[in-house]
């Protein structure tokens, strides 16, 4: 049977803002149950994309996923790579894991226009998750109201003031999120935000967050669990003396250079500007971008130049923060390169013991640099410190995120809960000037 959707009330079926403008197909199906019909609506685009389907009685959402290697074939049927398929009826409007779709609302972008996902991605990006029965969207009037989104997910210090919800319902998350520290991103001005329990969850690097989401997670390859980083001590294994790799030999034999830094934030609250500045009085130290004088291009491969020509990688962060780690670590843990850390966190909470060198280990730039120099020098000893990539692997933090987020909106034995004082929770204690001895001649 075909209908004239432009007949049907859209309010009482599905919000307009889920169809994307492109030709639309539309389709009446009927299940019966129990002798009573209930009507669905399923929305069919030229992808032959499902986004969602609403239950006219039930007002229950559930999300499908087709795309064009799964096409709903001519006679009605369909090979799906679904995500929850529900019949309307009392018993299963639900979800096997005791509650319906989920929806998370992203509010505004990250880092002006550049990212309006939270660099989570869209899509069906809670598949592969022990719950994964939640949809994300950026679309503000994808249900005819915000209080129908479960969460709402805020940059917080990209809030402005003009542009907040009007309305909410008691039964939402208001989720906090930032990568940035408290020195470099304060929110003073934010009124609203330090409004007492404006947010319900804080989503972050902290490890006290609600849902941590670090700059990226280790993985034990033995056990597969996520071992780092913990707002608790970890149990790493004991470092190998013994570690050898043919490839990694080679590699190592190839390297001419001290120490290379790619930045372009130049001056900062840290000071790790005036700390390398005291590190190239005894060592080389080649800086990249817009503070020195060395050039990669975009177009090159710039990490593989610095796993092939340097020993060192300077990770200097640049505010001083608890728990502030980020991809400055984590990308050159990746590669067959030493990081050198600065930075406010525990370290040992977050990469596997003689994974780096640590700034705070050492007396001064000069001790620092002798020490340098020393395992540059020693090959057998300089190759010790990537003992631990035969049992450890770095990995974005995305999915174990996503599925934390998910599995709490899911889980009903979760307490009320929302930030009284948030100022409190966002400055205090939070960051550190840094030692003036690294600056003394």
């Amino acid at each position: 049977m075909i209908i004239d959707y432009q007949k049907i009330d859209q309010s009482a079926v599905f919000s307009s803002a889920v169809i994307p403008t492109m030709q639309r197909k539309y389709i009446i199906v009927f299940f019966f149950t129990g002798g009573l019909a209930t009507l669905y609506l399923i929305i069919v685009y030229n992808e032959w994309e499902i986004f969602a389907i609403k239950s006219v009685n039930y007002g229950h959402r559930y999300a499908f996923n087709f795309n064009e290697n799964n096409p709903i074939k001519a006679n009605g049927s369909y090979e799906s790579s679904r995500v929850a398929l529900q019949l309307p009826n009392e018993e299963n409007t639900r979800t096997e894991h005791g509650s319906a779709i989920k929806t998370i609302l992203y509010w505004n972008k990250m880092h002006g226009e550049q990212e309006k996902y939270f660099y989570f991605g869209h899509g069906d990006i809670f598949k592969g998750c022990p719950v994964p029965h939640c949809y994300a969207t950026n679309k503000r009037d994808y249900h005819e109201s915000l209080t129908d989104f479960d969460a709402i997910l805020f940059h917080g210090v990209e809030m402005v003031k003009g542009d907040i919800p009007k309305v909410r319902s008691p039964n939402q998350r208001y989720v906090f999120f930032t990568w940035e520290s408290a020195a470099s991103r304060p929110i003073n001005n934010h009124v609203f935000e330090l409004t007492p329990n404006y947010y319900n969850w804080t989503m972050g690097f902290r490890m006290d967050s609600d849902i941590p989401r670090p700059y990226a997670v280790v993985r034990d390859r033995n056990t597969n669990e996520i071992v780092a980083p913990s707002s608790k001590e970890v149990s790493w294994r004991e470092p190998e003396d013994t570690f050898s790799d043919p490839e990694l030999d080679n590699l190592v034999k190839e390297k001419t250079k001290m120490a290379a830094w790619f930045v372009s934030h130049c001056n900062t609250i840290s000071k790790r500007d005036a700390l390398v500045a005291a590190l190239r009085k005894y060592i080389r130290v080649d800086i990249y971008g817009a503070c020195g004088s060395y050039k990669c291009d975009k177009n090159q491969d710039c990490y593989g130049m610095l796993e092939k020509e340097y020993y060192f990688y300077i990770s200097f962060e640049n505010t001083l923060c608890v728990d502030y780690v980020t991809e400055k670590l984590y990308e050159i843990l990746k590669r067959n390169v030493i990081p050198v850390v600065y930075g406010g966190a525990n370290y040992t909470r977050f990469a596997p013991p003689r994974s780096y060198v640590n700034v705070e280990d050492f007396k001064n730039a000069e001790t620092l640099a002798a020490f340098l120099k020393k395992l540059a020098s020693d090959p057998a000893e300089y190759r010790k410190y990537f003992w631990w990539k035969r049992y450890y692997a770095i990995e974005d933090s995305k999915q174990s995120t996503l599925c934390k987020f998910c599995e709490m909106l899911h889980d009903k034995n979760l307490p009320r809960k929302s930030l009284l004082d948030f100022r409190k929770y966002y400055l205090d204690g939070q960051c550190h000037l840094p030692d003036p001895r690294w600056f003394q001649k």
